[in-house]
């Protein structure tokens, strides 16, 4: 009679175990907010930001354009094209665990100007002055702030940027409020030397773009001033490193 009580015992108690109800996995994961640096110019470079977790464990993905993927919580696509406009997805995930998508839609802009200024040139548009024609283009971090410089036999131009940092690509306004430590991070100052005479552009807007790793700089119709010139100092330019 014991041994057949243990028996029954015993299978009860495996029948019990198999029956007990299993608890749903709890998945406690942040919300999750992205980024972008949008709009972008083509050539430019795409920034994709997420909240960077302190759990290892936690990892990305990133999907958007053009077949874009990436497990990077921070990633950028460079050398940017229109096909990469749209909208981009970012999730967190942990195991089995993940959070809902964040989206942004990134715009990129046309890289266009009103003018086709011959590279490394400052042609006078409203006026017969000889322009200029630059056998030098280098850039420089002078002073705290990026500088492109292009010398000429009658003068050079020096556009300087609001940090030491290589600029984005991208328009850039120009201002009269210099020296750089007073410029926003969208505002350049440009000047030029012209026959021994120091102008300032007053306004307008420059186009900077990045191709294979080189700068290049466009202006069309920028008023340069001086008080003491009597002429008409409206120039164009392009320049590009070498």
């Amino acid at each position: 009679m014991k041994k057949v009580l243990l028996v029954s015992l015993s299978l009860g108690a495996i029948l019990f175990s198999s029956c007990q109800k299993e608890e749903p996995v709890r998945c406690i994961l942040p919300e999750i907010s992205s980024s972008t640096n949008s709009p972008v110019i083509q050539t430019g470079t795409i920034v994709l930001e997420a909240p960077v977790s302190e759990d290892t464990a936690v990892t990305y993905k990133w999907t958007g354009p053009n077949g874009f993927e990436s497990n990077l919580a921070n990633p950028t696509i460079s050398n940017v094209t229109s096909a990469m406009a749209g909208e981009y997805k970012v999730k967190m995930i942990k195991g089995i665990c993940e959070t809902p998508e964040s989206s942004n839609i990134v715009e990129v802009i046309p890289a266009v100007v009103s003018c086709t200024p011959n590279n490394n040139t400052l042609a006078f548009t409203r006026s017969s002055l000889t322009g200029m024609t630059f056998n030098s283009v280098y850039t420089s971090t002078s002073g705290g702030s990026f500088e492109i410089r292009a010398g000429a036999s009658n003068g050079d131009l020096t556009i300087e940027f609001a940090s030491a940092s290589t600029p984005l690509p991208g328009y850039y306004d120009l201002s009269n409020d210099c020296p750089t430590s007073f410029l926003s991070d969208n505002e350049v100052c440009v000047s030029i030397v012209y026959s021994g005479y120091f102008c300032r552009a007053n306004s307008g807007k420059i186009l900077v773009t990045n191709v294979g790793g080189k700068l290049s700089a466009v202006f069309c119709d920028v008023l340069f001033t001086n008080s003491d010139l009597p002429f008409d100092m409206t120039a164009m330019s392009k320049v590009t490193q070498p």
